[in-house]
């Protein structure tokens, strides 16, 4: 309240705080987006390329809270196996009690749990093999202030699986590769199952980086100074 500017992610997030703050507030309010870091390449020799050379998986990232909805992810890829699909599911994502009870009681419920793998933390170039080399990373969040790691998997020709998030709002129009958004909440798991085993049955997809920007550090940096700049 004794800040002289507001920074929000993101218009959604702007929206939110409107709602909480005094209206004069609001005038010191500006949305600035967050910006990704291009991954750095990485050299095929990892868990990554093992298992995607092997079997074909789909790629989560971040922390299970229940917003995340990976229960989501759990349920497609189990009914898509049940149906003779070899598919397997990555989580990377920091190894905390709430993460750990999580898949702890849905690897319970399998016979052979073998094609839950959730990773840890990984380094920079562990991601981007995770990115490069998995069938589809997917993102079916109920609510995010941005959504960033969605920007981050575009950003290595990945093929994203996503709820809307205001991430998306970066993207230069018809710059993104192959990008799913799913819009109807009734219907989110036939969704994503039927984009899933469309994607199986196409086969590996040969990665491209785009040339494009993502919402890159730099122009947001430039962004945010300007503004303090201004304040002080």
């Amino acid at each position: 309240r004794c800040a002289k500017s507001i920074i929000a992610v993101s218009d959604a997030t702007a929206s939110e705080l409107r709602s909480v703050l005094p209206p004069r507030l609001h005038q010191r309010m500006s949305v600035i987006g967050e910006g990704v870091t291009a991954l750095p390449p990485h050299q095929c020799s990892g868990e990554a390329c093992a298992i995607g050379k092997n079997v074909p998986y789909v790629v989560t990232i971040g922390s299970t809270y229940p917003h995340k909805r990976l229960g989501l992810v759990y349920e497609s890829v189990r009914d898509l196996r049940a149906k003779g699909m070899k598919l397997a599911w990555v989580h990377v994502g920091p190894e905390e009690p709430l993460s750990r009870t999580f898949f702890a009681g849905i690897m319970a419920q399998e016979h052979d749990s073998s094609w839950i793998r959730p990773v840890g933390f990984q380094t920079d170039e562990q991601l981007s093999a995770w990115y490069e080399h998995t069938l589809a990373f997917v993102y079916p969040t109920a609510h995010e202030g941005f959504g960033l790691p969605v920007l981050e998997a575009l950003g290595c020709g990945t093929r994203v699986i996503t709820t809307p998030v205001p991430s998306l709002d970066q993207l230069e129009p018809n710059s993104a590769g192959t990008l799913v958004v799913l819009k109807n909440p009734e219907t989110i798991v036939d969704d994503l199952k039927d984009v899933l085993r469309e994607w199986y049955d196409q086969g590996a997809q040969e990665h491209s980086r785009p040339t494009h920007k993502l919402g890159l550090w730099q122009g947001i940096g430039k962004q945010t100074l300007q503004l303090y700049r201004q304040t002080i």
